[in-house]
């Protein structure tokens, strides 16, 4: 355990150094505790310099930078600790890793449901829904996600049939759509904004359990 808690600080050191770089300078002091800044993070508290008022799209360049670093340093940190174990045996890693994460992949869908609902409770914030009923809505949702995805897997083992397997996958997505607008009943428009809305921040939640999940089962192995 010693021996990969120090993999994984040399890890962090070597994706510091790749990453490290000279970003846009916005205050003199610290915007959270009040210090002269020396760099981007305050070395008192650890803030980020950040403009004191952000447009919406600095916010959002803010908010995917932030994100996408997070992603790097994942990445990269995964492929150190990677080679260190599996340097001569790469193969012996692609069989450990996949069936460990396909055993916990159901596992992770299942945690992120009572997510899903509090999506559309925000969403949904002004209508007169319970958050109870946006979960069995989810559970209903989740239901049909499972039993179209074994559908699918069965017809994709077919390559003749591979249009209806994309025809079926494609219908997951849009199903979504539709029961989103049966069952909040607004318009289309109204109702496709905010599909769209709900995929951006699930599929964003995912992905960040998956990474979690992932980095879990890299240190496991």
């Amino acid at each position: 355990m010693d021996e990969l808690s120090k993999s994984f600080s040399a890890a962090e050191g070597m994706v510091a150094a790749e990453q490290s770089g000279k970003p846009k300078r916005h205050n003199e002091f610290c915007l959270n505790c009040g210090m002269k800044l020396m760099e981007v993070f305050c070395h008192h508290c650890g803030q980020k310099d950040l403009p004191k008022r952000q447009t919406l799209g600095e916010l959002l360049a803010n908010f995917i930078s932030s994100f996408w670093s997070y992603e790097g340093k994942f990445l990269l940190t995964a492929k150190y600790l990677i080679n260190q174990k599996y340097k001569d045996n790469l193969t012996g890693f692609g069989k450990d890793f996949g069936k460990a994460f396909m055993d916990n992949f159901s596992k992770i869908l299942f945690f992120l449901l009572p997510v899903f609902a509090l999506i559309l409770k925000l969403l949904y914030i002004r209508r007169d829904f319970f958050y109870s009923e946006h979960l069995v809505f989810s559970i209903y949702y989740y239901n049909f996600v499972y039993l179209t995805g074994s559908l699918y897997m069965l017809i994709n083992l077919v390559p003749a049939l591979g249009w209806l397997a994309t025809l079926i996958g494609f219908w997951i997505f849009v199903y979504l759509l539709i029961s989103m607008k049966r069952m909040y009943e607004q318009s289309w428009r109204k109702t496709i904004f905010k599909y769209f809305i709900f995929l951006f921040v699930f599929l964003l939640s995912a992905t960040l359990g998956i990474g979690v999940n992932a980095l879990f089962i890299l240190l496991m192995i």
